[in-house]
């Protein structure tokens, strides 16, 4: 059975022995589970870039909000005046 395995930002396709609702088990009688940290996998190549694209989504996201609290600690320091 054909499983793709998304790790960080990569893909692989890998062929699994059996699956259950949580688990894939590997050809070498390892078992690891279907979502992980760091590791999911997917039917499809399409589902596990989309997977990929999300996550990197949500870190721009991340980062975009970050970003705008500085600017606004930037302001903040800039206005500051001797009292």
């Amino acid at each position: 059975m054909i499983k793709y395995k998304q790790q960080w930002d990569r893909i692989k396709k890998i062929e699994i022995e059996r699956e259950t609702d949580h688990f894939v088990f590997l050809k070498d009688g390892r078992r690891e589970a279907k979502v992980a940290n760091y590791v999911s996998y997917f039917n499809t190549f399409e589902e596990a870039k989309e997977h990929i694209i999300n996550k990197a989504k949500g870190k721009v996201r991340h980062y975009e909000h970050q970003l705008q609290n500085a600017k606004e600690d930037l302001d903040d320091a800039n206005a500051l005046t001797e009292e």
